[in-house]
């Protein structure tokens, strides 16, 4: 029986590449089947639904069982998006040594979704749950930087948020910002937010190649130098890669997390301590 399914499960990987129909012969080639097992396969397959048979030229492609499948995992994932990232967030602030948060977007709602608490603490006054700014905070700016244009539209309508001097309202210059960030291939919060706050942060795309999410790196200001090291950097946008690949996002690698490269944190400098709470 298990030679049985795993022989199957070979026929139905064959359409993985794009759907190709394909007939009974050229299948049997291909994975070096005899025509009467390769044909047992595809009819038992056919009258359960994961494959379809052209009546025409007699070839075979995936059908509505499989379909329904596929819809049944991104149905699971959109809504497993923050407990998927968790270990991949915990993993990345291990190995840089510094605070890492979760950012998501849901309908139109941007929020702080999960925190991983580095070593190194850092203040800021949000709590996980509060809502988060595509034109302020780090994560839904990458979120925001490599959305749609019409729905960049919607987010710039109106009065945006002001939190320092830095805070940005300008509509063409957030436009500027995000065509900087998509050519980096990451979004910067430069003190917008807090006077003491610098952050970094990385897209997660859905199977859909929307942005539904960031991994973030914050650090108080004075240790802006160590956000900055291209390998804090590269970590994070592997580490929003990985996500990507559990969301089903082709571009994605589907590399674990155990393959990503260990960084050595960087010892924290001296710094003042901050009335926020402690992150």
């Amino acid at each position: 029986m298990s030679n049985a399914i795993e022989k199957a499960l070979l026929v139905l990987s064959n359409f993985a590449d794009g759907n190709t129909p394909i007939g009974t012969v050229e299948l049997a080639e291909r994975l070096n089947f005899n025509k009467t097992t390769a044909s047992r396969i595809l009819n038992t397959l056919k009258r359960h639904n994961f494959l379809e048979q052209n009546p025409y030229t007699k070839q075979y492609s995936l059908g509505p069982a499989v379909a329904q499948l596929g819809k049944a995992i991104t149905q699971s994932l959109s809504g497993q998006t923050t407990i998927i990232a968790q270990p991949y967030c915990d993993r990345l602030r291990d190995e840089i040594g510094e605070t890492v948060h979760f950012q998501v977007l849901s309908g139109n709602h941007f929020y702080l979704a999960y925190e991983a608490r580095g070593s190194n603490p850092v203040s800021v006054a949000i709590d996980v749950g509060d809502t988060v700014y595509p034109t302020i905070h780090s994560g839904a700016k990458a979120i925001a930087a490599f959305s749609d244009p019409v729905q960049i539209d919607k987010w710039l309508n109106g009065q945006l948020p002001v939190f320092t001097s830095r805070s940005v309202t300008d509509p063409r210059k957030i436009r500027a910002m995000y065509n900087k960030f998509t050519e980096l291939g990451y979004a910067i919060d430069d003190r917008e937010y807090s006077e003491n706050i610098y952050a970094i942060s990385a897209p997660v795309f859905n199977n859909n190649g929307t942005p539904v999410a960031a991994v973030v790196v914050v650090v108080p200001y004075s240790r802006k130098k160590n956000c900055e090291r291209e390998e804090v950097i590269q970590a994070m946008k592997e580490t929003a890669g990985l996500i990507s690949s559990r969301l089903l996002y082709p571009g994605s690698s589907p590399d674990s997390v155990e393959g990503s490269k260990k960084i050595k944190p960087v010892p924290p400098q001296d710094q003042q301590k901050s009335a926020e709470r402690p992150y």
